[in-house]
């Protein structure tokens, strides 16, 4: 079993909404958990690190396309998920 099945079998983390407008947010977070958001190219576009069990990405700037996003818990487990932005 890979860490992304681990972490979500341990932990609910939902992404909506999916495919993203302006807003997008992320729930059943832990306080120190790192959001990352990466371009099909690997790329950075958007990092931080959460303290709540929310967290709401307003009037994100993306272009219309896919990205991928990660969600690294303080327990070094990780959940990747594709994001699509209209």
């Amino acid at each position: 079993m890979g860490l992304v099945s681990r972490f979500a079998q341990k932990d609910n983390i939902s992404v909506f909404p999916n495919p993203v407008i302006n807003t997008v947010k992320f729930t059943g977070l832990k306080p120190g958990d790192k959001i990352s958001i990466y371009s099909l190219l690997g790329q950075i576009i958007y990092e931080t690190t959460t303290n709540s069990e929310e967290y709401e990405l307003d009037n994100i700037e993306l272009e219309t396309g896919i990205y991928i996003y990660t969600v690294k818990s303080i327990e070094n487990k990780t959940k990747i998920g594709k994001l699509v932005k209209y």
